[in-house]
């Protein structure tokens, strides 16, 4: 399945004609310009020389905007080309893959397998092990209790109901719950009611 790539030789010569003839149109319209406003006469005045040569100058903006085109067209040309290139890359990495999926023999083909069987790749760090105890749950146990026993937590008392802890008559499903709730929101004192005076 190998393509050669396509050449674009022939259409960037052309852009290259192309682009020389946009810029000759350009300098010939500033020269048409110049040699239509110095053909006036003596007694012509400076308003109707700058508008001659604005009418022979006019032709160069034509050149400008050919100049502009071939060199979109020019753009589309790489573009093509860069396109090729992508694919004859994908392409070559897809036979590579496949390549690799023939062969059944458990050795390894390159660096990273490698480097996963080794053992001192297996090894985490201690930074890598931190981590990953930082993000684990930390789960304590909850401490035996009792129906009516009431536990104090922040200077606050939560109520041992059976399988569940209240405090202030909110009942929560485990003391950790409790807490949280107490560290979040109770220890912290409420503002003061607004009061309209009278």
């Amino acid at each position: 399945m190998s393509e050669q790539m396509r050449s674009y030789g022939v259409a960037r010569t052309l852009f290259s004609i192309l682009e020389i003839v946009g810029w000759l149109v350009v300098v010939v319209g500033i020269i048409a310009g110049f040699t239509l406003a110095g053909s006036a006469g003596r007694y012509v005045p400076d308003s109707q020389k700058v508008l001659l040569f604005l009418m022979g100058a006019s032709s160069s903006l034509v050149g400008l905007f050919f100049v502009g085109a071939v060199q979109h067209w020019r753009a589309g040309v790489d573009s093509a080309e860069y396109n090729q290139q992508m694919l004859k890359v994908a392409r070559d990495q897809l036979a590579v893959s496949k390549q690799g999926l023939k062969q059944n023999n458990s050795s390894p083909h390159g660096y990273a397998a490698k480097t996963e069987e080794s053992p001192i790749a297996n090894r985490r760090s201690f930074s890598a092990e931190k981590r990953e105890a930082s993000r684990a749950p930390k789960v304590q146990p909850e401490p035996q209790t009792s129906a009516g026993q009431k536990i104090e937590h922040s200077g606050k008392t939560i109520l041992v109901e059976g399988d569940t802890y209240s405090y202030d008559g909110i009942p929560f499903k485990s003391l950790e719950k409790a807490q949280h709730y107490i560290d979040t929101y109770a220890s912290k004192s409420l503002p003061e009611p607004f009061r309209v005076p009278e």
